[in-house]
């Protein structure tokens, strides 16, 4: 009698393939409100001996970001199993609502890299009816009022009342009496002013000087056009002392020989070179207010001696 045939003999244990590692999630708590803390926690199951390396953060800070430091295992701890267990916890917390994808990156196994899925749940803390309200439109400054040709009345009744203010005041400004100053008073309100003898006294020898010229052809600018001697026929501030001169005794000015020694004579002391002698600037300084004060009697004097017109 035929025996049967003998059953295939068990392969020997080192061609048994090992079991493949496991990758677990968890996240806790699962459902958390906006800048609550929560946990992300993977854990890798595999044989004694496996490179595994774990992501270090998540891939965007935007939505959901580390609170701390990621605590990644430096090696495995061993199973009552046999198995080694690696586990990586991430502390975070998310910044946006709704359901999150956590945005890790994926754990490397050995030569394997696998994907790693988690998802949180983040509440408003805001109440409920918050996000869902509709503000209404902003309401204008002033209100307009109705019908709509009131609006167009009370413009132009400012415009009208605005006129009127302008009429007004220009009628005012034609009214007001214009105060003119008269080249004499002027020119004696600027010496007092100028104080040559105190600036001569301290040491001040070109102040003085430059200030009585300018005093003395201010007057002569100023008077010029009071008498208006002649027309179109200006006397300018930019002339040299010859040209001033000159267009004083084209129009036969009192004094114009003295006028022109005077100036030419501060001008010589001012570009000269070395210090000023003090007596010789005082006494140009000092012949300034009695040369204004002749030719302002000359020119009045001529003023009222025609009545009719004004001249020199």
């Amino acid at each position: 009698m035929m025996q049967p045939p003998s059953p295939p003999a068990t392969p020997p244990s080192a061609f048994v393939a090992p079991a493949q590692p496991g990758v677990g999630v968890v996240v806790r708590p699962d459902t958390v409100t906006v800048g609550d803390p929560f946990t992300l926690t993977i854990t890798v199951e595999g044989a004694p001996g496996m490179l595994v390396r774990f992501p270090a953060e998540p891939d965007s800070a935007t939505t959901i970001a580390l609170r701390a430091p990621a605590e990644l295992p430096m090696e495995g701890e061993r199973m009552p199993n046999g198995r080694m267990r690696w586990r990586a916890r991430y502390p975070l917390a998310a910044w946006d609502v709704g359901a999150l994808v956590v945005p890790i990156g994926p754990v490397t196994i050995g030569t394997r890299t696998v994907p790693v899925f988690a998802r949180v749940v983040v509440a408003s803390v805001l109440p409920a009816d918050t996000a869902q309200r509709v503000p209404h439109g902003a309401r204008p400054p002033v209100p307009w009022p109705t019908p709509w040709w009131w609006a167009w009345l009370i413009a132009a009744l400012v415009v009208a009342a605005m006129a009127a203010l302008l009429s007004v005041a220009a009628r005012w400004r034609r009214r007001r009496p214009v105060v003119r100053v008269r080249a004499i008073d002027a020119a004696r309100a600027e010496l007092d002013a100028l104080d040559a003898p105190a600036s001569l006294a301290v040491g001040e020898s070109v102040h003085a000087l430059d200030g009585s010229a300018d005093v003395l052809r201010r007057y002569l600018r100023r008077r010029w056009a009071e008498t208006t001697l002649l027309e179109g026929y200006g006397l300018d501030a930019g002339l040299t002392t010859g040209e001033l001169v000159q267009r004083l005794r084209d129009v036969g000015w009192p004094a114009t020989a003295r006028v022109h020694a005077l100036l030419d004579a501060i001008d010589a002391v001012r570009f000269a070179p070395g210090t000023i002698d003090a007596a010789r600037a005082r006494a140009f300084t000092d012949a300034v207010r009695p040369l204004l004060e002749e030719m302002e009697a000359a020119l009045v004097t001529r003023e009222s001696a025609a009545p009719g017109r004004k001249a020199a």
